[in-house]
């Protein structure tokens, strides 16, 4: 049996996440408490307060705190690798013993930070894609983009599931040329062109934060957002790379099956990479952990 663990990204967030999980098992109350000494922050307020959700700086460490608390309760469990989809890789590197718990929340603390700076500045959008394969996709930003605006193919989920991402200016057009196609194209609510080169402009906030962290060796494979491989060493401009590049979890699917995997378990929350894999990995078997519900179970 070979098992790989899977963390969720931005997106899978829902009001009171975590929080169930914290009342089950009263005892990682420490985990919000250390979360909000390192942080400097009221990390308790934001996850009573629904609308801490729409902050992008508040929801990626919400995001990795509630993913934390799943892997105090399942941290006994044998894996043999680890991924992160997204933001979700931030939880993968501290599972795979690249960096520190206080770590991982200092790094996206400013990941965060950059990212929402650089969504103020520009004027970027995300869209999912359906029912078009990744190469036309392709072939229509690539065409249907500008010298001073673009989209361009960021998430590859699945053979007919692609998300776009970048300037808001070249949405309409690049809509209309994908429904010509055949697609069906349906906007995200997220703050900014995530995982496209409009995300560098302020990667120096990321960047001097990572320059005082000792990034490790994995202790257990660990798998790439940028190649879709599995991955021996973990360097500075990996980490800029997945901020500013795209998720080709496609890929990351295609190596698992190849390389036997028999079980696949998402730290949620959410289900979004379980629904993801069950359908391209038929012989794989999926659980889902995205509640204090479902890992009492």
């Amino acid at each position: 049996m070979k098992t790989c663990l899977m963390y969720a990204g931005q997106g899978s967030q829902y009001a009171g996440m975590g929080l169930d999980i914290i009342s089950k098992y009263p005892h990682l109350q420490c985990v919000i408490d250390d979360a909000s000494q390192i942080l400097n922050e009221d990390v308790m307020a934001w996850f009573n307060d629904p609308e801490s959700l729409k902050n992008t700086y508040q929801t990626q460490l919400m995001m990795v705190i509630t993913q934390e608390l799943f892997d105090q309760v399942l941290k006994d469990i044998h894996i043999d690798a680890v991924f992160g989809f997204s933001l979700g890789d931030m939880s993968a590197l501290k599972r795979a013993g690249i960096i520190t718990f206080k770590e991982m929340l200092v790094l996206t603390q400013a990941r965060a930070k950059a990212m929402q700076l650089a969504s103020e500045t520009s004027e970027g959008m995300m869209a999912a894609v359906l029912k078009l394969e990744p190469n036309t996709i392709e072939k229509i930003c690539l065409d249907h983009s500008k010298n001073d605006y673009y989209m361009m193919p960021v998430n590859y989920n699945a053979p007919l599931q692609t998300v776009i991402s970048g300037h808001i200016q070249a949405y309409d057009e690049i809509k209309q040329a994908c429904v010509d196609a055949g697609g069906k194209v349906l906007p995200l609510r997220v703050a900014g062109a995530f995982h496209t080169p409009l995300m560098s402009t302020h990667t120096h906030v990321y960047e001097d934060v990572i320059d005082t962290i000792e990034l490790k060796a994995p202790t257990i494979n660990i798998f790439s957002n940028v190649t879709g491989d599995i991955t021996n060493i973990i360097t500075k401009q990996d980490l800029i790379k997945q901020m500013t590049s795209p998720v080709r979890l496609t890929s990351i699917f295609k190596q698992l099956k190849s390389l036997g995997f028999t079980h696949l378990i998402e730290i949620g929350p959410g289900n979004v990479l379980s629904q993801l894999a069950i359908k391209q990995l038929e012989d794989i078997s999926v659980l889902t952990y995205s509640n204090a519900l479902s890992l009492e179970e």
